[in-house]
């Protein structure tokens, strides 16, 4: 028998949050640009970064007020593709939680067809104004079928979070160079809150 109701102590895993683009969850597929979700979040995206070299986003997640609490767990999980790709170019990913970067992929000069991969978890530790967060990340960045040397990576991310506004949750990605060749698309994106 689940010893999950006996650890969570009563608190509540519903919680709302606005999701920008298609939703697919366990109630079905919403379309609605502004879907209110509660509980487990998933957003299938297909959104392209390219031909741009500032941060763009690949899809965001908007957490109301009284989303956060302490003890919250954000568990983000994100894998992209390379549709094309121009001479040297790097891509780089980041997701953020507000201004705070929580985790990211190095810049790197990808080839046609490899994969992007990020998982990362973060707790809030304290609510407020001054608010704080604990961030662990995992992240890789490599062809599909071999394992390169350093494109595997772990990060840590503490900081300050103001969890009595509204934050958003990004998925940005950052090509170098202006190129119509340069195009990165996540494939599918998972956001679960949890606590």
């Amino acid at each position: 028998m689940s010893k999950i109701p006996e650890l969570m102590s009563g608190r509540s895993l519903e919680h709302s949050a606005t999701i920008n683009g298609p939703v697919f969850t366990k109630r079905g597929v919403v379309n609605h640009p502004a879907s209110k979700m509660s509980g487990q979040i998933f957003a299938t995206q297909q959104k392209l970064v390219q031909n741009s070299n500032v941060a763009t986003s690949f899809g965001s997640v908007s957490l109301p007020v009284g989303t956060l609490s302490a003890g919250t767990l954000i568990r983000v999980t994100a894998i992209g593709t390379i549709v094309n790709q121009n001479s040297t170019d790097t891509l780089g990913v980041v997701l953020k939680l507000g201004s705070l970067t929580v985790a990211t992929i190095a810049a790197r000069d990808p080839a046609t067809a490899d994969v992007f991969h990020l998982q990362c978890e973060v707790l809030v530790c304290s609510v407020g104004g001054s608010g704080s967060i604990r961030a662990v990340s995992h992240s890789l960045f490599a062809a599909p079928a071999s394992y390169i040397a350093g494109a595997e990576v772990v990060g840590t991310v503490s900081g300050t979070l103001d969890t009595a506004a509204v934050q958003l949750l990004d998925l940005l990605g950052t090509w170098s160079v202006i190129s119509a060749n340069n195009v990165a698309r996540l494939d599918a994106i998972s956001v679960e809150i949890v606590g």
